[in-house]
């Protein structure tokens, strides 16, 4: 055995934990970086939230009960409207770095539970959607505009 004095023991128990944070803090790191890279969609709304109301500006669309209403009416079905709804809610895409938005339907989404609207900007990017919220650009691959907004608001 290795005949150390009680200081030179405490420099030795002092390294070794330094060590021990340094291994665990790079571990950590290297597999937060995994998880990150192998998850390419991300969810546009949180998991396991309730959408009470869509406004598109000049016409909302609100939860009553277990039913949808458009307000002002159009001609759109409750089953159109609860489609339109879920689609939001079911809504994954991949992460864009940057793209025009000038041409974008801004539409806000109040959620149960939160004081503040989401607010969106959807515009169509040929077969794609492209929403941006804050400051996050989601592609939505081979999905129509008609699925987020009634195609009577186009």
């Amino acid at each position: 055995m290795i005949r150390l004095s009680k200081r030179g023991w405490n420099n030795v128990i002092i390294f070794a934990m330094l060590f021990l944070i340094l291994l665990f803090n790079f571990s950590n790191n290297m597999l937060l970086d995994n998880a990150e890279n192998s998850e390419e969609q991300h969810a546009l709304l949180p998991e396991y939230s309730e959408i009470n109301q869509i406004d598109f500006g000049t016409h909302r669309i609100q939860r009553i009960g277990l039913g949808w209403r458009m307000q002002p009416s159009l001609a759109i079905t409750e089953h159109e409207l609860a489609s339109i709804a879920q689609q939001w809610l079911q809504a994954t895409g991949q992460i864009m770095p940057f793209a025009d938005l000038s041409q974008a339907y801004v539409v806000s989404v109040q959620l149960a539970g939160e004081e503040q609207a989401r607010v969106f900007k959807v515009s169509p990017q040929g077969e794609d959607v492209l929403i941006q919220y804050q400051q996050r650009l989601i592609l939505l691959s081979q999905q129509d505009l008609s699925q987020f907004i009634p195609q009577l608001l186009q």
